[in-house]
């Protein structure tokens, strides 16, 4: 029971810091992002190739971002089923991550920062955005 408390309670303080963080530096972490808005869940496997959709929460990030002039910060892989317009005044950072150890089936590649993992779908960037430190993968909704 205590250890669960003491873990609950470290998560919180985690959450806090990465909040404040955002706050001063003009950025959200969209795995923690502020109240109410969805979190990207960065849950891809280059192994399994399964995932979680994170196109719902990517977009209500750059509504959010785009009225606040905030930058995205997605700090592993994900998955992209739906297409993504990357608003004006909108920077989309990724962090750098570990690609699959065994790197097989259709994922042979060395991919550079965090991977968008694009299904069949557009990725549109306007003039005055910027996108840093991903690699953008777009596959055929029939590769996988």
């Amino acid at each position: 029971m205590k250890d669960t408390i003491i873990d609950a309670v470290n998560e919180i303080v985690n959450r806090i810091n990465v909040l404040y963080n955002d706050l001063t530096t003009h950025s959200i972490n969209a795995m923690y992002p502020p109240n109410r808005l969805p979190a990207i869940k960065c849950h891809y496997n280059y192994d399994t190739q399964i995932a979680i959709d994170d196109t719902i929460a990517l977009h209500a990030l750059i509504d959010y971002a785009t009225t606040l002039v905030l930058t995205i910060t997605i700090p592993k892989s994900c998955l992209i089923l739906g297409n993504i317009e990357i608003k004006e005044g909108v920077r989309l950072n990724g962090v750098n991550c570990k690609v699959s150890k065994k790197e097989t089936g259709t994922n042979r590649r060395k991919f550079k920062g965090a991977v968008l993992i694009l299904r069949a779908a557009q990725f549109i960037k306007r003039a005055s955005t910027s996108v840093e430190g991903f690699t953008i993968f777009m596959i055929n909704k029939n590769t996988f």
